[in-house]
């Protein structure tokens, strides 16, 4: 989706640069590029939203919009992730997170260079680093978030001769971001057909299915994250690993009494 301006762009967007957090594990975090590769191929996530301090997560098929840091994916018109988002004033009591992105005081509250230095996670040194300095991340335009989205992919088990230095080959990212229903029609139909664009890039609508009727839509709710804050980690060993194996393994042993 091309945008020009400010004021030519729909009302429903907006552009907001995430903040990028690292794991405990630095050596192991991805940047910003890595992200948004992963986030544009992953097949499904498991998305969790909260209400009255209850989390309800459900596996989502979802789409990644860089045009707009967004992730849309749609569901019934009803159930519970529906009545969680719709209305949502946002979830800030995430620990550091939510100290982090703020409580939403004043006008447009965001995080400041300061409170981003509170996280226990800081950048992996790098060229120009100077004694680990954290830069501070621009202020973000909604501080509340609502929802996390978390998506992985296995790899292989690499066995090791002690049981509790077991490792696995992975790939993951964790978004925190303020999630909320579409209620704009146009801007509906525009996450829908990133959808179909995604999962379905070889069918074209009116040749190969029907497209969705007025009525149809009716019966499909649409939904936006906006992504806040991201993190992205990942563990390979080489491909001629001699021990490492995929799961469930080729020959599995005798199982229990056997």
């Amino acid at each position: 989706m091309a945008v020009s301006g400010a004021d030519t762009s729909p009302p429903w967007f907006r552009r907001g640069k995430p903040l990028l957090l690292y794991p405990r594990r630095q050596e192991r975090g991805k940047d910003e590029a890595w992200i948004r590769s992963f986030l544009a191929r992953a097949g499904a996530a498991v998305l969790t939203t909260v209400k009255e301090g209850r989390p309800y997560p459900i596996p989502i098929l979802f789409v990644y919009d860089p045009s707009q840091e967004a992730l849309y994916f749609h569901t019934g018109p009803k159930g519970r992730t529906y009545r969680n988002l719709q209305g949502s004033t946002g979830f800030t009591a995430w620990g550091p997170l939510g100290e982090l992105l703020g409580r939403g005081e004043g006008e447009g509250g965001g995080a400041s260079a300061e409170r981003a230095l509170r996280l226990p996670v800081v950048p992996p040194p790098g060229p120009g680093a100077e004694g680990g300095a954290v830069a501070g991340p621009a202020p973000l335009p909604e501080p509340q978030h609502n929802v996390a989205l978390a998506v992985f992919e296995m790899g292989r088990i690499v066995p090791a001769p002690e049981a509790a230095e077991f490792s696995l080959e992975y790939a993951s990212v964790v978004v925190f971001g303020r999630g909320r229903v579409v209620e704009d029609p146009q801007e509906g139909e525009y996450g829908l057909r990133l959808l179909m664009e995604k999962y379905a890039p070889h069918l074209e609508g009116g040749r190969d299915y029907r497209e969705l009727s007025p009525e149809e839509a009716s019966r499909t709710a649409v939904f936006r994250v906006d992504v806040l804050a991201w993190s992205g980690k990942a563990r390979e060993v080489p491909p001629d690993h001699p021990t490492a194996y995929p799961f469930p393994p080729p020959h599995p042993g005798p199982g229990p009494g056997e």
